[in-house]
């Protein structure tokens, strides 16, 4: 999306707006006709009725009051749940439903006209609010882990299980910490010593024993200290692919001076790496309590009920 140009998604994704926002678009407000775009289910209960196009027009300001009663997190609170994603799926118009195994959820497309339909139920902004401060924390958490992704930490996790993968971005670590460094000519012999061919192209880095090898088990060199070994199998993959051999990094290379430099590193990855797992525990935790929320809310209603709003 470039600048001036609007804002634009894929086809796979829906953006809903209230009422009050749709009513207020000009172009809408001074051509009445138009707005029957908007209530396709109200267009269909009208029928052939004289003065249809208007009825529809004055359907949609009377929403467009109601919205206002509304605030887009509660909304996103209930579509968001396991109530809301149930009622899409079993009260859509795809005609290619794909079967799943016993137990579970249909799959199919959501359709614009499927969201307009969805039941908010009437509740007083009063009541709103517990739904708006989980979905605010919710926000606020996800911003954080998208941040930190954004820094080249991978994360990936889903709100409905336990599991999780993270892996922590090593050289944004040590670029952050900046220990210390000697490059890879002044290091030796003081952290390693070359033992192995220093033409050979950099590729398939690992640590056996107290070597490190590449390629096809090639020895590069040997270290007495396992941090020195850890430490390069983590900062030397970045060079993999690229045509480099070790000769190319005499200069480049950075190493940091002490095994209590590049302990400290480690250390942060660790304390990074829990500081990830526990903010996914509290979001799966807001989300959890979020969505019993919901499905109290909705507890006394069938998902096939007409819409409260």
């Amino acid at each position: 999306m470039n600048q001036g140009e609007g804002f634009s998604v894929p086809d796979s994704v829906r953006i809903c707006v209230r009422w009050d926002d749709v009513y207020a678009i000009k172009r809408l407000e001074n051509e009445a006709r138009q707005m029957y775009e908007f209530s396709k289910k109200y267009q269909r209960q009208l029928g052939d009725s004289k003065g249809k196009k208007v009825k529809l027009y004055d359907r949609a300001r009377e929403q467009a009051n109601l919205s206002k009663k509304f605030d887009l997190r509660y909304i996103a609170a209930i579509l968001a749940s396991s109530f809301g994603k149930r009622f899409l799926l079993e009260n859509n118009r795809d005609e290619n439903i794909m079967t799943t195994s016993p137990g579970k959820l249909p799959k199919s497309r959501i359709y614009p006209d499927d969201l307009k339909e969805f039941p908010i139920k009437n509740i007083s902004l009063k009541k709103q609010q517990p739904f708006i401060e989980k979905v605010d924390l919710l926000i606020t958490g996800n911003w954080e882990i998208y941040h930190w992704m954004q820094q080249g930490h991978k994360i990936k996790f889903n709100y409905h299980d336990d599991s999780c993968q993270i892996e922590i971005n090593f050289l944004e670590v040590l670029g952050r910490i900046n220990p210390p460094c000697w490059n890879f000519f002044n290091a030796v012999p003081q952290r390693f010593e070359v033992i192995g061919d220093r033409t050979l192209t950099l590729s398939k880095i690992k640590i056996k024993e107290n070597k490190l090898l590449i390629g096809r088990n090639e020895t590069l060199l040997q270290s007495d200290s396992p941090l020195v070994l850890r430490y390069l199998e983590n900062y030397l993959p970045q060079f993999e692919n690229r045509g480099l051999a070790w000769q190319n990094l005499l200069n480049l290379g950075q190493i940091p001076k002490t095994d209590s430099d590049i302990a400290s590193l480690f250390a942060e990855c660790d304390r990074l790496k829990q500081e990830i797992q526990q903010k996914i525990a509290t979001l799966r935790q807001t989300y959890q309590a979020l969505d019993e929320m919901v499905n109290r809310l909705y507890q006394n209603r069938s998902v096939s009920d007409e819409a409260d709003t």
